[in-house]
């Protein structure tokens, strides 16, 4: 029997500020059903800010509707204040996340600029080393300042998020409040 509590099923990182956890997630999680998927779950990660949210919507879209209502009215949204796409689930292992990072790297076009962007929670792994693992595996021009496309893994304690995104897939409410 699958364990849908289990975080390598969330394909959806929202972060909220700090004890607002159970607040964030019935608010994304409410978000979500109203966009049409009655059966999307989450929880919190154990760690503060963070909730891990699985929907069986394309997250892009999601992602692309919460900017746009946040556009709009970013006081909609109250509790979340950051919303990443995840990919692919993993290991937080470099030989697995490179694997992901493989996976998914036909996302970024032969004369695509790009930049790896690793963020850590609750691990010991180096993130230098991750960011130059992965780096080699593209022959990709880097663009530290001007991306077009961002490699993201997202550290979790012994998992990784990975995925491959344009600057309009992350989305972040706290810019829209000016917060």
């Amino acid at each position: 029997m699958i364990d849908y509590t289990d975080v390598r099923f969330f394909n959806l990182l929202v972060s909220c500020g700090r004890n607002l956890e159970h607040r964030a997630l019935r608010e994304i999680v409410e978000y979500i059903k109203e966009l049409g998927d009655d059966k999307v779950i989450g929880r919190p990660l154990g760690l503060h800010g963070l909730v891990g949210v699985r929907t069986s919507l394309n997250v892009f879209d999601v992602v692309k509707r919460i900017r746009e209502d946040a556009q709009q009215d970013p006081w909609k949204f109250k509790f979340i204040l950051k919303v990443v796409p995840i990919e692919r689930m993993c290991e937080a292992n470099i030989e697995t996340i490179k694997k992901c990072v493989t996976e998914l790297k036909h996302k970024i076009k032969k004369n695509e600029k790009f930049k790896v962007v690793v963020r850590k929670r609750s691990s010991a792994l180096s993130g230098h080393d991750v960011i130059y693992e992965v780096a080699e595996l593209f022959n990709n021009p880097v663009d530290l300042e001007n991306p077009d496309k961002i490699v993201a893994v997202e550290i979790i304690g012994n998992l990784a998020g990975v995925s491959i995104l344009s600057s309009e897939d992350i989305v972040s409410i706290a810019k829209f409040k000016g917060l």
